[in-house]
Order: C-alpha cells, then structure tokens, then sequence
C-alpha cells in the first residue's frame, strides 16, 4: 500500500508542475507518461513473476 500511495503522490506532484508552468499541455502529456511508465513496471515485474513460476 505504501508504493501505491507514493506512486498517486508523485504523479499529483509531477502533474501539478506541469500544470503550473504549462497547464493542459504540460499536464495531460506528464499524466500520459507516469501511466505508461507504471504500465511498463507492471508488464515487467509480471514477466519476471511468470518466469519464476514456471
């Protein structure tokens, strides 16, 4: 639970940044890339799980 919330809390503080020095344009791009990069964890960190069952 603790990754999941500082996972939310810096992609607020990354997201609000952007929003201040850039609003929409900065904001809706940074939202984009946290997403994938949590994505990607999580492609990741399955595969690596799938193997060590196998």
């Amino acid at each position: 639970m603790t990754f999941y919330f500082v996972g939310g809390a810096l992609g607020s503080a990354a997201a609000s940044v952007m929003w201040s020095r850039a609003g929409w344009t900065g904001a809706c791009p940074t939202g984009l890339a946290v997403t994938a990069l949590a994505a990607l964890l999580w492609v990741r960190t399955s595969a690596v799980r799938a193997r060590r069952e196998l």
